[in-house]
């Protein structure tokens, strides 16, 4: 819970939806092509694709692919 309420937080903040002290924000690099590159849903599946990649060479049996999610879902939340 802690974890999507940052998420919710973050996001707020991101999209504009909510502001915070000026103190927080002070000497921060402002990225803003980064940031639409970053969250772009594109950007995203391609990471899953890197992942899939990743465990389709690294991976050695079954088993380990039951990981494929938590990778792809840790991904985000990080």
């Amino acid at each position: 819970m802690m974890m999507w309420t940052t998420r919710n937080n973050y996001f707020n903040l991101y999209i504009g939806k909510t502001d915070t002290a000026e103190k927080y924000k002070k000497n921060l690099p402002d990225w803003e092509r980064f940031d639409k590159i970053a969250h772009n849903y594109i950007t995203r599946f391609c990471w899953i694709a890197i992942y899939i990649i990743v465990y389709a060479l690294l991976a050695t049996a079954w088993w380990q692919w039951l990981f494929l999610p938590a990778t792809i879902i840790m991904g985000s939340l990080q």
